[in-house]
């Protein structure tokens, strides 16, 4: 994908490139990144992204791991029924004492995850083998702390939309959007 022009509706796109178990990083993009590449796009509307020919930049500090199908992750590898592995995936919060878009872990008790095509998620070692808990908000474009969640859900007000610009009148699993946030259904 080419970043490096001017794009309608897109005001930023990054990379998670660093963490500490306590704040992670964003490095925005600015020019090409290779296929494959899980990124964080930040605008409202349709986007519409050139696809170079080739890049070569060095995209192996991103922490973001991208699926180009509709996945199901198995994060029970034990057997016991409990998970023994969690991801943080987006979704936009509305209830709790932490809210809004952002990436959060999921539950110990989910057992698989499955995630839409062309979606992300961070993995919860992506900070240095360190377990990071909770949430990191994407409110601005500084360092990012991770906090606790709190909340047992959230709400969508308004029309919703899928990832392809159509209106959903009932979402199922997958990315959607609300009043210009992202959310998932699991």
């Amino acid at each position: 994908l080419d970043f490096s022009g001017d794009i309608a509706n897109l005001n930023a796109a990054y990379l998670i490139t660093t963490g500490d178990g306590t704040y992670v990083t964003k490095t925005e993009i600015t020019g090409t990144i290779p296929a494959n590449t899980g990124i964080l796009l930040k605008g409202e509307g349709e986007v519409t992204i050139p696809v170079a020919a080739s890049s070569s930049t060095d995209v192996s500090s991103n922490k973001l791991i991208g699926v180009t199908t509709a996945t199901t992750l198995d994060l029970d590898d034990n057997d016991d029924g409990t998970a023994d592995t969690q991801i943080y995936v987006l979704l936009n919060e509305t209830t709790g004492e932490k809210r809004g878009i952002g990436f959060y872990l999921t539950e110990t008790s989910v057992t698989s995850f499955s995630l839409g095509a062309n979606t992300a998620y961070l993995p919860s070692n992506f900070a240095g083998g360190v377990l990071a808990r909770g949430f990191f908000s994407l409110a601005d474009d500084e360092t990012t702390g991770i906090n606790m969640v709190h909340g047992e859900g959230f709400k969508v007000n308004g029309a919703v939309y899928n990832l392809n610009g159509q209106r959903i009148d009932k979402p199922i699993k997958g990315l959607y959007i609300s009043g210009g946030k992202k959310f998932i259904v699991k």
